[in-house]
């Protein structure tokens, strides 16, 4: 959560999960999440540094997973 966060405070300058870059979805069946990337990302790299699950990383100079 902190990553979507930080996409927001980054990006809008306002905490606001609603105004994230990145959403988070929960299967409730499975218990796991899926993370996604919305297009208009900056790649600033915000999410990767306050991720505390490492759960996104630089796919290469220009875009992450």
């Amino acid at each position: 959560m902190s990553c979507i966060l930080a996409c927001s405070l980054f990006n809008f300058n306002v905490i606001n999960p609603e105004k994230s870059f990145i959403k988070l979805d929960k299967n409730e069946e499975r218990q796991t999440f899926t993370i996604s990337v919305s297009e208009g990302c900056k790649s600033c790299g915000e999410c990767i540094t306050v991720c505390a699950y490492k759960a996104l990383e630089w796919e290469d100079e220009n875009s992450y997973n």
